[in-house]
C-alpha cells in the first residue's frame, strides 16, 4: 500500500510498450465508487472478492502491466495465482521513506483511518508483517528508491 505500483508500473508498461492496469482503478470505475467508500459500504470480504474478479479477468490478457491493491495478494490465494499465470514484482521502500508518506495516503487508504501518526505507524508494521509471508513469495523483489522511470529499468534488467 503506497509504495508505488501504479507510478512504477506505468512507467515500467510504457518501458515494454504494454497496457497498463490497476485493479483499484478499474473496480472504482466498475462501480462508479471511490476504494474508501466501497469499504465504507461494501465491506473489506465483498472489496477482496471484487479483486479476484478482477484479477482473474485482466490476467487473461496479453502484453499488460497489472498493478494490484496492497491487499490483493493475501486474500483467496490471489498471489498463487499470480505467480501461475504471470510474473509478479515485490515493490519495497526503505520503512524511513515510507513512513514519511503515511500522511500524504491516510485519506486515500481505507486502512489507514485511524486517528494519529503513532497508530498509523503501529497499524503499518503490523499489515506488513502479516503480508510479508505472501509478499515474499513475488518471482522478484526491487525497492522503489529512485525514480519511478529507473525502477522500472531495473524491473525490465530483472525480467531479462
Amino acid at each position: 500500500m503506497g509504495v508505488g505500483k501504479s507510478t512504477v508500473g506505468k512507467c515500467l508498461a510504457e518501458e515494454l510498450n504494454f497496457e497498463f492496469i490497476d485493479t483499484d482503478k478499474l473496480i472504482e470505475k466498475d462501480l462508479g465508487l471511490s476504494i474508501f467508500k466501497i469499504f465504507e459500504k461494501l465491506g473489506e470480504k465483498e472489496f477482496r472478492k471484487l479483486e479476484k474478479t478482477i484479477l482473474k479477468k485482466v490476467s487473461k490478457k496479453k502484453n499488460v502491466v497489472i498493478s494490484t491493491g496492497g491487499g490483493l495478494p493475501c486474500f483467496n490465494n490471489n498471489m498463487q495465482y499470480i505467480n501461475n499465470h504471470g510474473v509478479s514484482v515485490l515493490i519495497k521502500m526503505y520503512w524511513a521513506e515510507y513512513f514519511g508518506k503515511l500522511s500524504k495516503l491516510k485519506k486515500s487508504r481505507p486502512l489507514l483511518n485511524l486517528k494519529n501518526k503513532e497508530d498509523v505507524i503501529r497499524f503499518v508494521r503490523e499489515l506488513w508483517l502479516d503480508r510479508y509471508p505472501i509478499y515474499k513469495q513475488a518471482n522478484h523483489h526491487i525497492f522503489n528508491n529512485d525514480t519511478p522511470e529507473m525502477v522500472a529499468k531495473r524491473i525490465v534488467r530483472k525480467l531479462s
